[in-house]
């Protein structure tokens, strides 16, 4: 830590990152050793006596076909809200970056969908494709010229609608990371990569991108 930007108070930083740190360990570091360490016991129902056993929890559970598909299934929801949440929040973000008339309104626009909460956007997700009164399904009927479209009965739509209900609620967070990165990348570089025959394709992997910090980039993930 730089510890010139805060001449004459040595241990200020440390101080201001204590309360962070300390959630941290309390309540992901903390429970996560926590669970590691009691799975290898078994209990009676109410915890009264607990047994070590070793890995056989581990074996039985990587041995249920249960837990193998929700296991492929989390993958397939997990790839899919950071591939297509990410693509899609950076290509915002480069046109929020923009000189373009009303930006402010966009950006503020664009980004709301953080500030709901996840039970406000999954009643909103979940009228929408409501399979009776739907929007979304009634819409695709017509167009379709009678097809039903019901998520309930359906696992893969199911898995594709809330995944993607998932990308829209993250969507504004990851536009703010991206559009700071974007907002720090020097006018002057892309000028200068526009004079020399840059296309905008080959200046944002060669100027634009490299400005994106790697711990950025984790933090979004």
């Amino acid at each position: 830590m730089n510890e010139d930007k805060f001449p004459g108070h040595k241990f200020l930083p440390y101080i201001l990152i204590t309360p962070s740190i300390a959630v941290i360990i309390i309540f992901l570091i903390g429970p996560f050793i926590q669970s590691v360490y009691t799975s290898f016991f078994v209990s009676t129902t109410f915890g009264t006596n607990t047994i070590f056993v070793g890995l056989r929890n581990y074996i039985r559970l990587f041995s249920s076909p249960d837990y193998l598909n929700s296991a492929v299934v989390t993958f397939k929801f997990a790839a899919f809200v950071i591939i297509v949440g990410l693509s899609i929040a950076l290509a915002i973000a480069q046109l929020l970056n923009q000189k373009i008339r009303g930006v402010g309104f966009y950006q503020v626009a664009l980004i709301w969908t953080y500030a709901i909460s996840p039970t406000i956007a999954g009643v909103i997700w979940a009228s929408m494709f409501a399979p009776s009164t739907g929007l979304i399904p009634y819409i695709i009927s017509k167009i379709s010229g009678g097809y039903t479209l019901n998520w309930m009965t359906n696992g893969q739509l199911a898995l594709f609608i809330v995944a993607a209900a998932a990308t829209w609620k993250m969507l504004g967070y990851n536009i703010i990371f991206f559009l700071a990165g974007l907002q720090n990348v020097p006018d002057e570089f892309l000028e200068a990569a526009q004079i020399d025959g840059a296309n905008p394709w080959k200046s944002f992997w060669r100027i634009t991108s490299p400005a994106f910090p790697d711990y950025q980039l984790f933090i979004i993930c």
